[in-house]
């Protein structure tokens, strides 16, 4: 002090803690669900960190590059969510599991990967049909036999094919494709 007298000195520990990695997850969609077809699916990425989270990504397992994005966080932030999104391929067959990565980057560099999440799709397409043979319309004679073939696809298979016939004449019959057919 002003007045010279002096104290013992003071020791004061002072915690160094290294800049640590991010944290990162995926708020939503939960892992397991289905989506149908053409669906769009809006992915909450959320990011954490000590100093600040500077990059967020994602990317959608659909195979297409549009699926897959990374957006810079400025200013960084401590807890931020970003918002992705993609469509479900509409050709994708139905029991896909799609997965949906994610990951985080901090402001020294340091990037960490989410726990990837599993989206499943489900059919929502209709099968295509098409009838040769016959028409609509068509007169049979008494007596005679006449021939329809019935051809479907369908990306998630074609289980059976039910047929029915209306008029003088009348039939319904349903044939189960064994195993099932694309």
């Amino acid at each position: 002090d002003t007045s010279g007298n002096r104290g013992s000195p003071a020791a004061v520990d002072v915690p160094v803690v290294a800049d640590r990695p991010p944290a990162v997850s995926i708020a939503a969609p939960a892992d397991g669900l289905q989506f149908a077809n053409g669906a769009r699916v809006t992915v909450n990425v959320r990011g954490t960190d000590d100093l600040g989270v500077t990059r967020l990504a994602f990317r959608a397992g659909t195979g297409l590059p549009q699926d897959a994005a990374s957006r810079a966080v400025s200013p960084a932030c401590l807890d931020c969510v970003e918002n992705f999104v993609f469509n479900v391929p509409v050709d994708a067959a139905p029991g896909t599991t799609i997965p949906i990565e994610a990951s985080a980057v901090d402001g020294r560099g340091q990037t960490t990967a989410a726990t990837v999440v599993n989206v499943t799709v489900v059919d929502a397409v209709a099968p295509v049909v098409a009838i040769t043979g016959a028409t609509t319309g068509a007169r049979v004679i008494p007596g005679r036999s006449a021939t329809a073939v019935v051809t479907a696809q369908d990306p998630g298979a074609i289980a059976s094919i039910t047929f029915t016939v209306a008029g003088a004449a009348t039939l319904n019959e349903t044939r189960t494709v064994t195993p099932p057919q694309n």
